[in-house]
């Protein structure tokens, strides 16, 4: 007689192939970042430069390129058995290209946050850039080291440091988001489908989603690599990443423009370049 399963093991069972299937999902996400760059070039959006607004492309330039390195690095690591140090090295490139992409990709969001607020202050985003690189750097210092090939586990110290950067990440997109809400009740725009209304409804979903996580990310006390929610904040931070490129444009002209006729759609607006 077979014994019955239980419904822990059905539960369990089912976990195990729910992370199985979003580690997979996240595994093969560069797909999504080689489409984005495919449809940059084809819409003629794929120009970046110091300009604040075109730092969400430079962050889908880094994306593409980190997920190369880990296609790369996945290829040829069966020629290098038994040295940890040799994979060590692609996860440091990578780290580097997502320290580019996490800082581009933050700072562009606080200069949306200070269009929303329509504020001139041009030093946010730049200090954004900045914190995010000096984390990057500590958490490369603290997690990375090439003294021995059988042992390159990350410290226990590394950790706290993940911890701490999960939680004020989490801060500053849920900062934005409540911006972007009070800017879009305030605003009593008439037309659900106005730009403005696509635009800050568009930005306020983005920033409760990937705040939410981060502040998950904390509840779980940093999960490790493969777990569920690990690839669920990847596969996010992705998508959104996207999403932003995708209507870059868009929420520049609506969230920098004044509108000087027509209360539906948009027509004209003065553009701002910063």
């Amino acid at each position: 007689m077979q014994p019955v399963p239980s419904m822990l093991s059905n539960q369990r069972q089912l976990d195990t192939g729910l992370v199985r299937t979003l580690a997979a999902l996240n595994y093969s996400m560069g797909t999504v970042s080689v489409a984005t760059i495919i449809f940059m070039v084809h819409a003629g959006i794929y120009s970046a430069d110091e300009r604040r607004k075109t730092w969400i492309r430079w962050a889908a330039y880094a994306d593409f390129m980190a997920f190369f390195i880990v296609y790369l690095g996945d290829m040829v690591q069966d020629s290098y058995p038994g040295d940890c140090r040799f994979m060590l090295k692609f996860a440091a490139s990578m780290t580097v290209l997502r320290a580019l992409r996490d800082a581009f990709k933050l700072g562009y969001v606080v200069h949306l946050g200070m269009n929303i607020h329509q504020s001139k202050r041009t030093w946010p985003p730049v200090w954004m850039l900045g914190i995010t690189l000096v984390w990057y750097i500590v958490r490369m210092s603290v997690g990375f080291h090439f003294d021995s090939p059988t042992n390159c586990a990350a410290p226990e110290s590394l950790k706290y440091i993940r911890l701490a950067w999960y939680g004020f990440r989490g801060l500053v997109e849920l900062l934005i988001g409540t911006l972007a809400a009070l800017r879009l009740i305030k605003s009593h725009i008439p037309h659900q489908t106005s730009p403005l209304t696509k635009s800050l409804t568009n930005i306020l979903a983005i920033c409760l989603v990937s705040g939410g996580i981060d502040i998950w990310m904390i509840v779980n006390g940093d999960p490790s690599d493969g777990s569920l929610v690990i690839s669920i904040e990847r596969i996010v931070g992705v998508l959104t990443l996207q999403i932003l490129v995708l209507n870059s444009d868009r929420d520049d002209m609506v969230l920098n423009g004044k509108r000087r006729s027509s209360d539906s759609g948009y027509s004209e607006f003065d553009m701002d370049d910063r």
